[in-house]
């Protein structure tokens, strides 16, 4: 059992001995991209440990009740819950062949209702909190003051996740302080702290365009979804309630492909088969913009000031193979060019009817 981290709170100290978020110590937090290098992994169970420090921090600057905290750090805490092994790398494989998500097996984890077991649901329950409301909190549809802090474009999910992000690829601890500090800025007041929000928005458009969908990274999302893809019929759908060391033995093909990518990348040309090295991979382009006629004068204004827009085209996986000598790469983030670009003012009706952008940054790789 891990026991690195510590809640004086009894129930979080309940749910993070509790078996499902255990089995997070055991799932690596970006999926096939933490195989490009060997060591100074992030876990799911970090993130969420994280997550869930960084809703304790902003509910103690504010004053919060025990209830409101106990909400937001719960949500935190159990909000990836549901996450398989390789993380999103494997999730739109068995979303498509067996219609699992993440979000759907941890709302069954966190209502007793998956074959993980009920350790969750009697935690809460004992507790007094519903487990209806922490879902709620974790999908963006909750109607608190302070719901913000999930539902948003700069939620406390992709805050650790993005500062995480940053820590990997630049072979650094995690880069917790900095989460820490956005969040302390953003607990100071009531008007949320432009500059520190840009400043942040900046980074994430940085970290998937120079790293996570750098070459490298979708080379190995490639090709775990084509080897799985392959060996579809050897699976099944509780195989997305195991760990990584679980599928590991029963899956040995797939993480000796993504340990030998990792030694030697250029072989794969030839050790490879035609179907695996033909397989079409999603390449993706986002670009995280500000709106900067739009003021932020409460937390509402986050979803009109913050967005992105998303392209994205196929390529066979062999084009993704490098053809260099791979024993000299470098996974530094290349320093990008980040482009502000305005957009009018929102009318109120829009503001009226926009839609918050919480589930979209709760799907992506870096929350």
């Amino acid at each position: 059992m891990n026991t690195r981290y510590a809640f004086e709170d009894p129930l979080l100290r309940e749910l993070t001995r509790s078996r499902p978020v255990q089995r997070l110590t055991r799932i690596g937090f970006l999926g096939a991209v933490d195989r490009i290098q060997s060591r100074n992994w992030h876990t799911r169970h970090d993130h969420s440990v994280g997550v869930a420090r960084l809703a304790l921090l902003y509910a103690k600057n504010r004053g919060l009740s025990r209830h409101d905290t106990r909400v937001l750090a719960v949500a935190g805490l159990l909000h990836d819950v549901g996450h398989g092994p390789l993380s999103h790398t494997l999730e739109p494989i068995f979303k498509r062949q067996f219609g699992i998500t993440h979000h759907k097996a941890g709302f069954e984890i966190i209502r007793g209702e998956s074959s993980l077991g009920r350790e969750i649901l009697k935690a809460l329950t004992r507790h007094r909190l519903d487990p209806d409301e922490i879902i709620a909190m974790i999908e963006g549809t909750h109607r608190g003051r302070h719901a913000f802090l999930f539902s948003s474009p700069i939620n406390l999910d992709t805050i650790d996740g993005v500062t995480r992000c940053r820590s990997f690829f630049l072979r650094t601890r995690p880069d917790v302080q900095s989460a820490e500090r956005i969040v302390q800025t953003m607990s100071e007041t009531d008007t949320p702290p432009i500059r520190t929000l840009d400043s942040f928005w900046q980074l994430k458009h940085q970290m998937y365009n120079s790293a996570i969908h750098n070459r490298l990274g979708l080379l190995y999302d490639g090709l775990a979804q084509a080897v799985v893809t392959q060996d579809i019929d050897d699976f099944v759908p509780s195989d997305f309630l195991r760990d990584e060391e679980q599928l590991r033995r029963g899956k040995r093909r797939l993480f000796t492909l993504l340990d030998r990518a990792r030694r030697s990348p250029r072989t794969l040309r030839r050790e490879l088969s035609h179907p695996i090295l033909s397989h079409e991979v999603d390449v993706p382009r986002r670009t995280f913009f500000c709106n900067t006629s739009v003021a932020l004068k409460t937390s509402a204004d986050l979803i009109f000031r913050y967005g992105q827009n998303k392209t994205c085209h196929n390529i066979p996986l062999i084009d993704l193979i490098p053809t260099g000598d791979p024993t000299n790469c470098s996974y530094q983030i290349v320093q990008g060019e980040f482009s502000m670009l305005a957009r009018s003012a929102p009318t109120a009706a829009s503001r009226r009817c926009a839609r918050p952008l919480g589930a979209d940054s709760a799907t992506t790789r870096a929350s």
